[in-house]
């Protein structure tokens, strides 16, 4: 067999093409790091970004006296209160800790619309236990109870209705300051963060 090219016998073609082996090692790297970080989550609740903020000074004895039922779906979960939609830092805490209660919105005791956001999907990596815990909040229907434990006292609502609505809608258009009212969001659909699912109930008591 006629040899055209000898590679082995050539040293300097040999070191050059380690280094290329190298130089593309580094790139795939980099590449690699690069797709990792576009596709981290972005927890976006109605429209707001992610904004790395301190954390708030939440009352560990507050969260522990504030919590959600929903006895259709045999949820049972934490409440922390007070929680800047605006705040990737505290989104991605306290939303490992359960659910969470908008800044801006009113507390159950309070005159006004309590707002409560979860996850209905995380990646697997972040080892979140909450982080399906709004995943079938779509399946909720006209009527179906939920309850709010509130410091001692149970606040009890009914649903109104649910809806699908775009990313883009923001607290400040859902008429906060009407009283009585209880809206639980999450992205829709499970796996995405395309929409909304804004389940709307009304206090019964």
């Amino acid at each position: 067999m006629k040899v055209i090219y000898d590679y082995n016998r050539d040293k300097r073609l040999k070191s050059l093409s380690r280094y290329k082996r190298i130089l593309g090692k580094i790139f795939l790297l980099v590449f690699l790091l690069g797709i990792g970080t576009a596709t981290l989550p972005l927890t976006s609740v109605l429209g707001t970004t992610k904004k790395p903020m301190p954390l708030p000074q939440t009352s560990v004895v507050e969260e522990k006296n504030f919590s959600l039922e929903v006895p259709k779906l045999s949820l049972n979960v934490l409440v922390t209160p007070d929680v800047d939609i605006g705040n990737s830092t505290e989104i991605d805490t306290f939303l490992k800790m359960g659910v969470a209660q908008a800044k801006g919105s009113a507390r159950p005791n309070q005159n006004g619309t309590v707002f409560i956001f979860g996850h209905s999907s995380d990646f697997p990596w972040n080892n979140n236990p909450f982080g399906t815990v709004f995943s079938s909040l779509d399946t909720l229907r006209l009527n179906d109870l939920i309850i709010l434990h509130y410091h001692g006292q149970d606040y009890r609502y009914k649903v109104k209705e649910v809806t699908i609505v775009n990313a883009n809608v923001t607290l400040g258009s859902l008429s906060l300051d009407t009283p009585e009212r209880l809206f639980l969001s999450s992205c829709w659909p499970v796996g995405t963060d395309w929409k909304r699912v804004l389940v709307l109930a009304n206090r019964i008591d």
